[in-house]
């Protein structure tokens, strides 16, 4: 773990690189999308268009709350395109973001999957994961300072 302060570090300083999530074109089937997901370890994948723009994101609670919703085969639904199914715009951060203003903005939003894109051009780089062990470390770190202040108080 980093031995910078909580208040120095950055999303690009904990954030998963691209080659360590997947991430699938709009017109890839849900199948694959899971494949995806289950090869990379993650419960989240983010759906680009051809730019690599984020088109959208999916999580494995999302595919959860589908299959209870939709009244269609299952087969059916495995060869549906991601994005019919994908969070469209999703919240999402740049790198250069503090930690702990992520953290944050991840808390008020009940989120747990926050997707990097570039300042400059919406594109998308990296994933900020509730599978990367370092954030749930500052995420638990940050939660045991509020539960000591609240004590204190």
């Amino acid at each position: 773990m980093s031995t910078q302060s909580d208040k120095s570090l950055t999303v690009a300083d904990v954030m998963l690189t691209m080659d360590a999530c997947p991430v699938a074109d709009e017109r890839t089937i849900l199948k694959e999308v899971l494949e995806a997901m289950d090869k990379h370890r993650l419960g989240v994948v983010c759906i680009v268009d051809q730019d690599m723009h984020l088109a959208g994101i999916l999580t494995e609670g999302d595919v959860r709350r589908k299959l209870l919703r939709v009244q269609k085969p299952l087969a059916a639904l495995l060869a549906d395109d991601v994005i019919t199914h994908a969070v469209k715009s999703p919240i999402s951060i740049t790198a250069d973001v503090q930690l702990m203003d992520a953290l944050d903005l991840m808390g008020e939003k009940k989120i747990w999957d926050l997707p990097v894109v570039d300042a400059d051009e919406g594109c998308w780089i990296a994933a900020s994961s509730s599978g990367d062990q370092r954030r749930v470390g500052y995420i638990a770190a940050k939660l045991e300072c509020a539960l000591s202040h609240l004590l204190k108080n």
